[in-house]
């Protein structure tokens, strides 16, 4: 426990509130609990004075107003004035609160711990709050939670308020010089500082990051690369910024706004694991956009559909009704099953155009990525003589294209052209 209790002293930020905790620390060893807490009540009460003063100096203009208010109150005591001390117990007693609504330091369950260190802390100090004519003992579990949410919540913590922070993190991913590679932007993240953020901030930030995406005017509105801005803050901090993406694509798949939803989808679709946590009623909103898109970038939906379990069945449902012309638009990799699809379609070609076009769209470029039963298709059709590709132009251009690039090599090319009775085509 001693070695525990160094490494929570070692995380304050602030030294003078350090030598408060340390007390505590000392008191629980000695098994004076009820000082215990009273300490650690002490210093987070120090450290959150101490962080005005901070958020002051860097000009955040609530907190000197707050600090003027606390100068002159300690003035006034110093002069003498019985008013200034029911001021300065009120500014004590409502400090919790002050951080919370005007600085958004603490999020719901942190400022829920340390109210009860307040509430506990009143217990030890003061006989009159309770009833029962034993003294409040409290346990040595209860001391010891109370000194490590006193470092964890307050005094390991930066002096940023929400607002600051989330501000701060905006302006780093919204640089000019923020990066869009994914690689890069899980390093960026992490030197931002978001490895050592609050819990509230983490969901806060993430918060952002989704809703923002799908909001019209938000600075991070319809970026390509927020999806894996996500993806790094989950990598950083998979057990806070994880459910909360999963919560944040559900209500985006529930929203009745059509762009939301495309919004929502392409979280799911980018990020595997908020992907396997979405509910079955999201999951099925999810298959029935998928299965009436029809947007230009549908191959590169369908591809990244594919990859998730409980969305490839509707996904090798769209692959089959895919046209020509969506096939041509596609960029980046095609998945296997769609160059299946692609191989059927040029294998139909019913004209020399549409052949022509297609060859210099989708099968010259993707020659060496046809599976031997894709070829192996096309040669039939046009052997069979069921499509119009023997005389097209481009259909030699594609021959050229696998003898050129196919995995098969000049051998296997040539056996297949072989197999179809087409050597006419033949190096």
């Amino acid at each position: 426990m001693i070695l525990g209790f160094e490494e929570l002293a070692l995380r304050c930020s602030g030294s003078s509130a350090k030598q408060y905790v340390l007390e505590a620390m000392k008191s629980y060893e000695a098994s004076a609990y009820r000082a215990a807490i009273v300490s650690a009540y002490v210093a987070i009460c120090f450290d959150l004075i101490e962080k005005l003063r901070l958020l002051s100096a860097a000009g955040d203009a609530a907190a000197t107003k707050e600090v003027e208010h606390l100068t002159n109150l300690q003035r006034q005591h110093e002069g003498n004035d019985p008013q200034a001390i029911p001021g300065l117990l009120a500014f004590e007693r409502n400090l919790l609160e002050l951080f919370r609504d005007k600085f958004e330091f603490f999020g719901v369950d942190e400022f829920e711990q340390l109210s009860r260190l307040r509430f506990d802390r009143n217990r030890c100090a003061h006989p009159s709050f309770t009833r029962s004519e034993e003294p409040f003992s409290p346990s040595a579990e209860l001391a010891r939670m109370h000194i490590r949410n006193s470092v964890e919540y307050v005094l390991s913590q930066p002096p940023r308020q929400g607002k600051a922070a989330l501000a701060g993190l905006e302006a780093t991913v919204l640089s000019q010089y923020f990066p869009t590679e994914p690689s890069e932007i899980a390093i960026r993240m992490k030197a931002s500082g978001l490895d050592n953020s609050r819990p509230s901030l983490m969901r806060a930030f993430i918060d952002e990051l989704t809703f923002g995406y799908a909001k019209p005017g938000h600075g991070y509105h319809k970026k390509s690369f927020i999806p894996f801005v996500v993806k790094a803050a989950i990598e950083i901090d998979r057990p806070i910024a994880l459910p909360r993406a999963v919560k944040n694509a559900q209500k985006l798949l529930a929203s009745t706004d059509a762009d939301a939803i495309r919004i929502g989808a392409g979280l799911i679709l980018t990020l595997a694991e908020v992907a396997d946590g979405v509910d079955q009623a999201t999951r099925v909103t999810m298959t029935r956009w998928l299965g009436t898109n029809q947007e230009s970038t549908i191959v590169t939906i369908v591809r990244r559909a594919l990859r998730i379990a409980w969305l490839r069945p509707e996904a090798e449902k769209v692959i089959q009704n895919l046209t020509r012309e969506q096939i041509g638009r596609a960029s980046g990799k095609i998945p296997a099953e769609v160059l299946s699809r692609a191989a059927l379609l040029y294998a139909k070609s019913s004209n020399w155009d549409t052949a022509n076009s297609f060859a210099t769209k989708v099968a010259v470029p993707q020659a060496a990525k046809f599976s031997e039963a894709d070829l192996d298709l096309i040669f039939d059709h046009v052997n069979k003589g069921l499509g119009d590709l023997r005389s097209s132009h481009g259909f030699h251009d594609f021959v050229e294209a696998l003898y050129d690039n196919h995995p098969l090599g000049e051998v296997g090319v040539s056996a297949l052209l072989d197999k179809h009775e087409l050597q006419d085509f033949k190096r």
